[in-house]
C-alpha cells in the first residue's frame, strides 16, 4: 500500500489562497479611504503561572492606508510558503527564517509596531489588586453635579464592572488602554511630517477570540476605552510637533466641555481631541484571517517568544526596525506595582538592549536640526 502524503493537495491549497485573497478584498472595501489602519493583538494569557517571570503583550500595527495594498501584494507572495494551520498563519508556528522574512518586508515601508508588554511572574495578586483599586476610584473621582444624570450612572456603572474584571482581564485592559494611547500620541506625531493626509481617519481593526460572538471582556473594553482616554489625556498632554502638518488631524478638534476644564493639565488649553469621534467612526473586532491580523500577529508572538528566551537573534533582529527610536528600548514594560520590583537583573535584558538600536527616527531630517 503507498504512503499517505503528508503534504497539502495543491489544489487545496490554492482553495485556502484564494479564499484568504477574498477575504482581503473585502477588508479593503469597508476601509475608509486614507485611513490610517491599525490592527491590535495579544500574545500571552497574562495570568500568573508561578515562574519568576512570564512574558504576556498586546502589540498594535499602523500601516498608512496608501502603503497597505502594497504590502498585502509582498505578504501574499511570503505567505505561499508559511505554515497555514486551520487557514492562517500563526505567529506561533513560524520559523526564525519566516518570522525575519516578514519582519524584513515590513521595516522598508512606513509602519509603526508597539508593544505593551508586562512580567507577570514580576507581580503579585495583591499587588494588581489595589492598582486595580486605584483605577475603579479615579473614574468616579472627578464626577460632579456638572455630569449629565444618565452619563453619572454609565461611568458608576463602568466602574462597577471594572472593579468586578477577572485579574487576566484587567491586566490585558490596562496593557490594550496605555497602548492605544501611546500609539495615537506617536502616530500623529510621525505621519504628521511624512503623510498627514492619512490623520484623517483611523480604523481600528481588533483580533477577536470568539468567532461567533464578541466575548464580555471585548464588549466591555469597547465601551471603557472612550472615557479612559478621554481622561488620559486631559491628565497628560497631547504633544504636537511645531513643524508637523494637522490640518487633516483637525477634523477631531473639539472645544473642552465646561465640566472638564477644571481637570486639564494645561488650564489654558480650550480645544481638545473627539476620542469618540476617532474611535468610533471604524472600530471593528474581527475573527477571520486577513493580512493585517496576521501580521500584527506574527510581530507580537515574535515579540514574546524573544523576551520568553524561545526565539533565536534571526528571527527578532530586525523587529527594531519596524519601531519609532527613544532614549530607552523600544518595548514599553508594564508595572503595576506602587514600587518596582528590587530585582535589577532580567533573562530578557539583553534583549531589552537590543531593542534600543535601528528604529525609526521620529523627526524627518527636515527638522532634526
Amino acid at each position: 500500500m503507498a504512503r499517505a502524503s503528508s503534504a497539502t493537495p495543491v489544489g487545496a491549497r490554492r482553495g485556502v489562497r484564494d479564499n484568504f485573497q477574498r477575504r482581503a478584498r473585502i477588508a479593503r472595501l469597508i476601509r475608509y479611504n486614507r485611513a490610517m489602519q491599525i490592527f491590535i493583538d495579544e500574545s500571552g494569557t497574562f495570568a500568573q503561572s508561578g515562574r519568576s517571570h512570564a512574558i504576556s503583550l498586546v502589540g498594535a500595527l499602523c500601516i498608512p492606508d496608501r502603503r497597505l495594498p502594497y504590502i498585502e501584494k509582498r505578504y501574499l507572495k511570503i505567505r505561499h510558503s508559511l505554515p497555514t494551520p486551520h487557514g492562517e498563519v500563526k505567529g506561533r508556528t513560524l520559523s526564525e527564517e519566516q518570522v525575519d522574512q516578514v519582519v524584513s518586508m515590513l521595516a522598508e515601508h512606513d509602519v509603526l509596531f508597539h508593544v505593551n508588554a508586562i512580567d507577570m511572574g514580576c507581580h503579585t495578586q495583591e499587588g494588581i489588586a489595589q492598582h486595580q483599586l486605584r483605577q475603579a476610584n479615579g473614574l468616579t473621582a472627578n464626577l460632579t453635579d456638572d455630569y449629565r444624570p444618565a452619563l453619572k450612572a454609565r461611568i458608576w456603572e463602568l466602574r462597577d464592572q471594572l472593579e468586578k474584571l477577572p485579574t487576566q482581564l484587567y491586566v490585558q485592559s490596562t496593557a490594550t488602554f496605555t497602548l492605544i494611547a501611546n500609539v495615537l500620541q506617536d502616530a500623529t506625531l510621525y505621519y504628521s511630517q511624512r503623510i498627514p493626509r492619512e490623520l484623517s481617519s483611523f480604523s481600528w481593526i481588533v483580533d477577536a477570540k470568539d468567532r461567533a460572538r464578541l466575548t464580555d471582556w471585548e464588549q466591555w473594553w469597547a465601551l471603557v476605552i472612550k472615557p479612559w482616554l478621554q481622561s488620559h489625556f486631559l491628565s497628560e498632554r497631547f504633544g504636537v510637533l511645531t513643524e508637523g502638518d494637522y490640518r487633516h488631524f483637525a477634523r477631531y478638534d473639539m472645544d473642552i466641555p465646561k465640566y472638564l476644564k477644571p481637570h486639564l493639565s494645561d488650564p489654558s488649553a480650550k480645544s481638545g481631541i473627539d476620542i469618540g469621534k476617532l474611535l468610533g467612526e471604524n472600530f471593528r473586532f474581527s475573527s477571520t484571517a486577513e493580512p493585517g491580523l496576521e501580521l500584527i500577529d506574527i510581530l507580537s508572538n515574535a515579540t514574546r517568544r524573544t523576551l520568553n528566551g524561545n526565539l533565536q537573534p534571526r528571527g527578532w533582529r530586525n523587529i527594531p526596525r519596524t519601531m519609532i527610536h527613544r532614549g530607552t528600548h523600544y518595548i514599553n514594560l508594564l508595572c503595576l506595582l506602587n514600587e518596582a520590583p528590587t530585582e535589577r537583573t532580567y533573562p530578557y535584558m539583553r534583549v531589552l538592549n537590543h531593542f534600543r538600536h535601528n528604529g525609526k527616527n521620529m523627526l524627518v531630517a527636515r527638522h532634526s536640526h
